[in-house]
């Protein structure tokens, strides 16, 4: 199917089977804002195949920075967000990955992550290869808690 062309199918089927547009609710919405369901599917992994990041992307990033730094004087950090992948293209993810942060421009500061947004164990998401569990949830921001706690004091 065209680019889209995927989602509109889909909603326009929710709509004719009247089903709910969207799974999440205001009640799967934690307290920091992250959401999370109970909704259980099987999950595939991705492949590397399906890593699409390029400089165009950096520099978007980069820009957007530099944008909220002269607005707020805050500086901005970045975090690979965690995905599932298949066991056996979960080194050329990371690869990819390290690859694109090393094309972070400044003034992004990325947060240094042995995972490189990589995860392999189907059981901690629930409904697609982007939504974590809520328990995946709270160990992932422990282990970016973790990672922030000492370096805040060199974030400029």
């Amino acid at each position: 199917m065209r680019p889209g062309l995927h989602n509109i199918t889909t909603m326009l089927a929710k709509l004719v089977a009247r089903r709910p547009m969207y799974r999440y609710g205001i009640e799967d919405l934690a307290e920091g804002g992250a959401m999370s369901t109970e909704v259980k599917m099987p999950v595939g992994g991705m492949g590397a195949e399906l890593m699409v990041w390029n400089s165009e992307s950096s520099r978007w990033m980069g820009r957007l920075a530099s944008s909220i730094e002269k607005d707020s004087k805050i500086p901005t950090v970045y975090i690979l967000p965690l995905g599932l992948f298949q066991p056996e293209a979960a080194d050329a993810a990371r690869t990819a990955n390290g690859e694109f942060l090393a094309l972070t421009p400044p003034p992004i500061q990325p947060i240094p992550d042995s995972a490189l947004g990589v995860a392999t164990n189907p059981e901690d998401f629930s409904d697609s290869a982007q939504h974590v569990t809520e328990e995946a949830r709270k160990e992932r921001t422990s282990t970016i808690g973790g990672i922030l706690k000492p370096a805040l004091p060199k974030l400029k």
